[in-house]
């Protein structure tokens, strides 16, 4: 079983300290960071290729028919001016409809000679698609974020291109409107756009068999594609779903992934331990799940914990040893 809780590592230490299921997960699993953030933890952990392309999964995801079109992540950035380069400091995230609206309808009118044309998914991802199968190596957002620009641009025959767009697009939205709008109100402004993860869906591959229940949310269209295309299930993420109904309703064929909707508080918080961390780690213990995966991320990290079952041993040394849950650091 493999439980996706997005944003929880943006919770405070010590209330993720107090937290009892992630302090028994703390004394059985062990910890692994993610450099590549958590789409590449999720397709790791799903025994999918590293290299699987994240553009074309999140477009099948979300329901689009790409054909034979390469597809690639065109994640909004906001770039700041360090001494000799620009830094990619994060992604911008709380762009409101309008504002995505009209900052894609300008780079479409701007780039419609060139070929490229950028669409916008229900979960707010930035996707751009040509028609020819570019000859291109990029860089994930993960591993850029909070680095130099440099040595993450793209790389290989068709490179210069893609970089040439890259600064087209700084400069269109230098000033834009919308970024005018969102500095006076203090947001950060998109000052760029960060292409990564390109593929065609023949690029996906194989794909294993799993069952998933997502929330309708980036990493859960990953893992609603994963369903589709490999054969197994998929359903949304419903308002009164539990755990319990879950493993009831999945057919066990395969790995059995929950990707939860963003944990951005204390209430969320206390709702995914009591709903759904507390009864894996029970069922951990019953041997009912073998192995237990947890992928969380937030404030730049992203992590994996497995778990497996407990001997009887281990379940003797759990009630009497204190083990805090701690978030790996990034370097």
């Amino acid at each position: 079983m493999i439980l996706v809780a997005p944003g929880l590592l943006t919770q405070p230490p010590d209330s993720l300290a107090r937290v009892a299921s992630l302090q028994t997960l703390a004394r059985l699993a062990t910890v692994q960071l993610e450099a590549e953030g958590m789409n590449a933890a999720v397709i790791g952990t799903l025994g999918m290729r590293r290299d699987t392309p994240i553009g074309p999964l999140l477009a099948r995801g979300a329901g689009a028919d790409i054909g034979r079109d390469y597809v690639i992540v065109a994640d909004p950035v906001f770039l700041a001016a360090d001494r000799d380069d620009l830094v990619l400091v994060d992604r911008v995230d709380d762009l409101t409809a309008d504002e995505t609206d009209a900052l894609a309808a300008m780079l479409n009118r701007h780039f419609a000679a060139d070929g490229m044309q950028l669409g916008v998914t229900h979960s707010a991802t930035w996707l751009a698609r040509v028609n020819h199968v570019p000859a291109l190596q990029t860089t994930p957002l993960d591993i850029a974020r909070g680095r130099g620009l440099l040595p993450h641009l793209p790389t290989g025959p068709d490179a210069r291109t893609w970089t040439r767009w890259q600064n087209e697009i700084q400069m269109l939205l230098h000033d834009h409107p919308v970024n005018i709008a969102r500095e006076a109100r203090g947001c950060l402004p998109v000052t760029g756009v960060w292409f990564w993860g390109g593929g065609t869906a023949d690029a996906i591959g194989a794909l294993p068999r799993i069952s998933a229940m997502t929330a309708r949310t980036r990493i859960g269209d990953i893992a609603r594609a994963v369903g589709e295309l490999g054969g197994g299930t998929h359903r949304d993420f419903g308002a009164d779903e539990t755990l319990q109904n879950v493993v009831a309703s999945f057919d066990g064929s395969g790995p059995t992934i929950v990707v939860l909707g963003h944990i951005d508080n204390e209430s969320a918080m206390a709702q995914f331990e009591a709903g759904w961390l507390t009864p894996a780690v029970r069922l951990l213990a019953q041997r009912a799940v073998d192995p237990l995966h947890l992928i969380a991320d937030g404030n730049g990290n992203a992590a994996r914990w497995t778990a497996r079952p407990p001997t009887p041993w281990q379940r003797i040394a759990t009630l009497r040893r204190h083990t805090a849950f701690t978030v790996p650091g990034k370097n």
